[in-house]
């Protein structure tokens, strides 16, 4: 994964002379973080000056089987500091994203499951799930790309 640090950044007035970025540590490894653990790698960043935010996409290895092709694009998420403490961040798909969305196949609410019961909401390959959990003890897993039995990933 790649990895972000925090530091002050100054543009310097003369153009013969490279602009200085200072991190919060006294050496640029001592506060830095991965932004994203697995296999994301060639992150880049721009500032949108419509929505004055900082966004980040990067590369993901993928195989596909059939094709000579091991990488696809990631969605385009928004970065900020944490407003709990600025030294780390925290990265949001953009909002935009979301009209890539169609129906969705299955929503339920009020669902209650009893220990060890498991249900079956959605199937494919492409899925965006989102899960809201309102109890503070509950403890879930979420499975996918599961064999029919349930036993291996496909």
């Amino acid at each position: 994964g790649d990895w972000w640090t925090v530091g002050h950044y100054t543009e310097v007035a003369d153009d013969s002379k490279a602009d200085i970025f200072t991190p919060l540590g006294a050496d640029i490894h001592d506060n830095n973080q991965k932004y994203d653990f697995g296999t994301f790698y060639a992150s880049k960043t721009f500032f949108d000056p419509i929505r004055t935010r900082q966004v980040l996409f990067g590369w993901v290895n993928y195989g596909c089987v059939g094709t000579d092709w091991t990488g696809i694009q990631t969605f385009p998420r928004a970065v900020t500091l944490d407003p709990a403490d600025s030294s780390k961040i925290r990265s949001f798909p953009i909002e935009e994203i979301t009209v890539l969305r169609l129906s969705p196949l299955a929503g339920r609410t009020d669902v209650i499951v009893a220990p060890g019961e498991t249900i079956t909401l959605a199937q494919g390959t492409q899925l965006d799930v989102s899960i809201n959990v309102t109890s503070t003890d509950a403890l879930f897993t979420l499975r996918s790309l599961v064999s029919a039995d349930g036993k291996r990933a496909q």
